[in-house]
């Protein structure tokens, strides 16, 4: 128990060794019983208590972790971690709680439980987590109400994730780490994801899905599909924030968790191709992406999440939605493409199985062109006091009219040309509005 200092700082070959008193590698046979190898849990741990001048580095932390408390265990207590072997502990390597240490350079391996587990209680720790290696643990690095900087680490052969956040916190976005071999790669919060720049190595794992939160992103970022596709939205909305851009590449598959959704203030830019669609779908949706809640062969739901949400301060001209499908939406009855005030295109698209409105549209005049629009609950397109251009549509099966066209503040004027409206509880319906209709 450390509630002072304690400074132990070797060098490379001459590392300080704490270790298990089993453990005949190192000192030899201490307790006289023949040759033995520690046992992982033998003893406790080093505990720092509001200490703030402690250091280690060049040393060897083994077998400890009795108790459940790591093998190096810091309350209140930024202790610098550097150069060292943390290993064969029977829980955590290190833990660190309401604190942030500089953990660099180090071998974290073999420990019962977490490689780094970081735990802000009291406060919002920044720890950060550089150039480690991070190998054999069930999790790599474990993050609980802290924002770690987590840059330059090799994280291998952990039994669950290589990083993974259990909550939403605004932390750094993660870089130039090689996280493979894990079950799973991560689960960060949104804003947390790396794009194509940020040098990190996702694949492969057994699991080959990057996993978020959803919260606000206020800087650009762009989703690819190498070497992952598959995005999974586990709980929360995401915000794209004014002035921040979401590009999403073809090919893109990103799934939602009950109930959430996207909200878009700034631009979103999801165009596919005709043989490379964007998906965004259920996470019970097993023909895309497989099936990414581990519970065997499933189909979506329709309102099994909640839709793409466009605000009146989206950016009309960076924003698009061409060759994407969106499926199993709607939940809150609020469709699966939602427009309030932005007139954002949508062309060549699918739009399927959502529990209300394919597309609703409210005070905006966008372009619809060119889509299937399909077994929504509701209206497969619904405007309220806009004039959008609606054309060459495929529009069926819907639980309501095809078209549903309302002015209320205003008399607008819509116009559909060459729409195909079939199967649907009825055509077009027009309330308080002077539409153009042509050949539909």
């Amino acid at each position: 128990l450390v509630y002072g200092t304690l400074t132990a700082v070797g060098s490379s070959g001459n590392e300080v060794v704490f270790t298990s008193f089993t453990d005949d590698d190192f000192g030899g046979d201490s307790n006289g019983g023949g040759h033995s190898t520690g046992t992982p849990g033998y003893w406790g741990r080093i505990y720092f208590n509001n200490t703030s001048s402690s250091r280690l580095e060049h040393v060897k932390v083994r077998y400890g972790g009795y108790n459940s408390d790591g093998n190096i265990y810091m309350y209140n207590s930024a202790v610098p971690v550097i150069s060292s072997e943390i290993s064969d502990g029977s829980s955590f390597g290190i833990y660190s709680y309401d604190c942030s240490p500089l953990i660099q350079g180090n071998t974290i391996s073999n420990n019962g439980s977490y490689g780094i587990y970081h735990r802000g209680y009291y406060t919002l720790p920044s720890p950060v987590d550089r150039n480690n290696t991070i190998t054999g643990n069930s999790y790599g690095i474990y993050v609980q109400n802290a924002t770690p900087t987590i840059d330059g680490n090799t994280i291998t052969d952990n039994t669950s994730y290589g990083i993974y956040f259990t909550q939403v916190t605004n932390s750094p976005v993660i870089t130039s780490n090689t996280i493979t071999g894990n079950n799973k790669p991560v689960r960060l919060p949104f804003s947390s994801l790396p794009g194509p720049d940020a040098g990190n190595t996702l694949s492969p794992n057994t699991y080959e899905q990057i996993e978020f939160y959803g919260n606000t992103l206020s800087h650009d970022l762009t989703l690819t599909t190498a070497p992952v596709n598959l995005y999974y939205q586990v709980g929360g909305n995401v915000t794209v924030a004014t002035g921040a851009k979401l590009t999403i590449e073809p090919g893109v598959v990103w799934k939602f968790a009950s109930s959430v959704g996207i909200d878009v203030n700034g631009a979103l830019y999801a165009v596919g191709g005709s043989s490379d669609s964007i998906v965004f779908t259920s996470y019970r949706d097993d023909e895309f992406g497989g099936d990414t809640n581990g519970g065997g062969f499933s189909t979506g739901q329709p309102g099994d999440w909640n839709r793409i949400y466009f605000s009146d301060s989206a950016v009309e001209f960076l924003t698009r939605l061409e060759h994407v499908k969106v499926l199993y939406g709607g939940s809150g009855g609020s469709g699966n493409i939602n427009m309030n005030n932005s007139s954002v295109p949508v062309i060549s698209s699918e739009i399927s199985y959502g529990s209300s409105y394919g597309i609703y549209a409210l005070n905006c005049s966008p372009l619809i062109q060119g889509n299937t629009i399909s077994n929504n609950g509701s209206y497969g397109i619904y405007t309220w006091d806009g004039s959008p251009l609606i054309q060459v549509n495929t529009i069926s099966n819907n639980g309501s009219y095809g078209i549903y066209h309302r002015g209320y503040y205003t008399l607008p004027s819509p116009v559909d040309l060459n729409n195909t409206i079939t199967g649907n509880f009825g055509g077009i319906y027009v309330r308080y509005a002077t539409p153009t209709i042509d050949h539909d």
